[in-house]
């Protein structure tokens, strides 16, 4: 069982850093193809477990690590406190659940267009929250926005709900809980939440206003202006400035970047395939080779080492 935990973390880890170099590799001129890429990642992460081996003999061999790593990394106590931190990690995650719940009982319903918004007190700027049941929420004064402000607001969360990024985020909040402990694992959640913003940017300014107005309203609320703040909630300082340089940027890469950036990926890719074939999740391989080396050990010791008629 040990030995299976022991697995599972080294597969997801090489899988999360190989899923998430390719998303990285892809030219930031193509942001669906980025977060694309993540969430192959992050869906791949959940079929990690069942993903069926290569028939390939080349790739049926067990990748084993050192006996020392090995004795140091498949103690008891690791799983322990891999389970510990992982329900501590859930019970926030449903803490959470329990107030968007609270926070969509108390809002204000309306209907803006073919969008059912929530207007509440207790969100600073648009955001969308829900996988089931996908909700909009924007704060009270938004009812005093300009009406192209708003618009670009619900084109923007409405392209989140077209993108079932609620499913999304659901389960890269709960592979956050899961590999609390792995930062691999959360670099590929950020890069997937980043790009997915990144898109839907892209998406609210476009037929509504200019991309330089769209990143000027998103700075006045990265400078505490919340009045025509059009950040989605929870967005971080650092990432709000990349966004808004992605959204205004214009440069382009040179045909042959472009085409080493591709081949990257593609090289990622393979190797990840690869990777994730050579490793077995399963312990019956190693089981079955310790069980037939203590049989020949027994064979050997049983053996007559002066046969009749030497």
């Amino acid at each position: 069982m040990i030995a299976f935990w022991t697995a599972l973390a080294l597969k997801s880890t090489l899988w999360a850093l190989i899923l998430g170099l390719a998303s990285v590799a892809v030219p930031a001129a193509f942001p669906r193809g980025r977060r694309g890429l993540a969430l192959v990642g992050i869906w791949g992460l959940w079929l990690l477990p069942w993903m069926p081996e290569l028939p390939v003999t080349a790739l049926n061999s067990d990748l084993r690590l050192p006996a020392p790593v090995m004795e140091s990394v498949s103690q008891p106590w690791l799983v322990w406190a891999w389970v510990l931190g992982g329900c501590i990690a859930m019970l926030r995650l449903l803490r959470e659940a329990l107030h968007l719940a609270a926070c969509a009982r108390k809002a204000q319903k309306d209907r803006i267009g073919e969008a059912e918004v929530h207007f509440s007190a207790e969100v600073e700027g648009p955001c969308m929250a829900g996988w089931l049941r996908p909700r909009v929420f924007l704060p009270l004064e938004a009812k005093n926005w300009p009406a192209s402000n708003l618009r670009a607001a619900l084109r923007h969360e409405l392209q989140h709900v077209r993108q079932h990024d609620g499913l999304h985020r659901a389960a890269a909040a709960l592979l956050r809980s899961l590999f609390w402990w792995n930062p691999v694992v959360h670099a590929l959640c950020s890069i997937y939440e980043n790009e997915s913003e990144v898109c839907c940017d892209l998406e609210a300014a476009d037929g509504v206003m200019t991309r330089h107005d769209y990143g000027h309203l998103l700075l006045a609320h990265a400078c505490g202006s919340h009045a025509t703040a059009l950040a989605p909630l929870f967005a971080w300082q650092s990432s709000l400035q990349k966004r808004i340089e992605r959204l205004v940027a214009e440069r382009s890469e040179s045909p042959w970047r472009l085409t080493v950036r591709w081949m990257i990926v593609t090289a990622l890719l393979v190797l990840g395939g690869v990777t994730m074939a050579s490793i077995r999740l399963s312990s019956e391989a190693s089981a079955t080779g310790a069980s037939t080396e203590k049989q020949e050990a027994l064979t050997r010791l049983q053996a007559n080492p002066f046969p009749a008629g030497s």
